[in-house]
C-alpha cells in the first residue's frame, strides 16, 4: 500500500452539522493493541456538514473506500476545491490496495 494516503474524517453523529475534513493517513500499523492509525488534519471541508456530505456519498461503516472520481465528482456537486496537497495524495494512491488491507480488517 502506498503512504501517505488521502482521507476524510466525518462525524458519524446522525444530523451533526460539524464540518468534514481533509485528512492524510500517514501510518498504518498493526500490533498488540489492534491496528493504529497515525492521521494528519490538512483542513476543515467549509459550508457542508458531515451528514450532507455522508449522504452525498452514500457511505456507511467506520471506513470505507471511494474511488477517486466518485468523491471528486461528490466535491463538485458540493461545491468543495480540495486542497492541492490532499488532492495530489488521491491521484497517486491505490485504491485497490487500499481496500484490500481495510477490507481485511474492518469490512464484512
Amino acid at each position: 500500500m502506498l503512504l501517505p494516503l488521502a482521507g476524510i474524517g466525518v462525524c458519524v453523529k446522525e444530523k451533526s452539522s460539524r464540518p468534514p475534513c481533509f485528512l492524510t493517513v500517514k501510518n498504518l500499523e498493526e500490533n498488540e493493541k489492534g491496528v493504529q492509525f497515525d492521521f494528519h488534519f490538512i483542513a476543515k471541508i467549509e459550508g457542508v456538514p458531515s451528514f450532507r456530505f455522508l449522504r452525498e456519498l452514500g457511505g456507511q461503516g467506520l471506513f470505507f473506500s471511494i474511488p477517486p472520481d466518485r468523491i471528486l465528482d461528490v466535491f463538485n456537486k458540493l461545491g468543495v476545491k480540495p486542497p492541492q496537497e490532499w488532492r495530489m495524495l488521491l491521484e497517486e494512491e491505490s485504491p485497490s490496495s487500499w481496500l484490500d488491507w481495510v477490507g481485511k480488517r474492518f469490512q464484512l
